[in-house]
């Protein structure tokens, strides 16, 4: 069991060993580069419009539940009248 484990941490080992300079290489290319003014500015802009759909549709979700919780209370208090009238009925009938 042993020898397997040794053979295993070879044959990984060779392989992990060779690829960390080659993580670091690509981390050094693929890293963020420094922008402009100009670009700072578009990119603050384009946030800046998508901030403002995104604070739109939150607000639109916001009616949209309290539509739904309007609603449901309504149909809640109409349906206790209804059954509270119904168990009078029953009640004054079995009287």
């Amino acid at each position: 069991m042993s020898f397997i484990s040794w053979i295993l941490f070879i044959l990984f080992g060779g392989i992990g060993l060779p690829a960390i300079p080659l993580d670091f290489i690509y981390y050094f290319t693929s890293r963020p580069k420094t922008m402009s003014r100009d670009e700072m500015d578009q990119k603050r802009k384009t946030m800046t419009q998508d901030i403002e759909r995104l604070r739109e549709v939150a607000a639109q979700l916001k009616e949209s539940e309290e539509q739904k919780v309007h609603t449901f209370n309504s149909n809640f208090f109409i349906l206790l009248i209804s059954f509270k009238s119904l168990t009078h009925k029953e009640e004054s009938m079995m009287n």
